[in-house]
């Protein structure tokens, strides 16, 4: 594991024997019933428990990306809306007070 072992602020993930505070995904090894890897484990169930979590992650910010191009598509029909809305109300303003 020593190969894969990085500093905080730049994993993805968090793999620890106990909760700990963070917005990174944790995954904890124990025999409790919320650990994610469960004591004693393989290389091979390990790897593959990583993998899952792995595509979980990368499957999760997938679609993290595409509510943000949502929403950006939204607030861009809003504005959009709003200023034919405005455009509108100023011509009906002006067309009334030329009369």
């Amino acid at each position: 594991m020593k190969d894969y072992k990085s500093n905080f602020d730049s994993c993805k993930a968090v793999i620890s024997d106990g909760y700990i505070k963070t917005e990174k995904p944790l995954l904890i090894v124990g025999s409790d019933e919320d650990a994610v890897i469960k004591k004693p484990f393989t290389k091979t169930s390990l790897m593959l428990t990583l993998d899952k979590m792995k595509k979980q992650i990368e499957l999760s910010r997938a679609i993290d990306d595409i509510n943000e191009e949502n929403q950006s598509d939204i607030d861009k029909q809003i504005e959009k809306l709003t200023q034919q809305f405005a455009t509108e109300v100023a011509s009906l303003l002006k067309k009334k007070y030329q009369s």
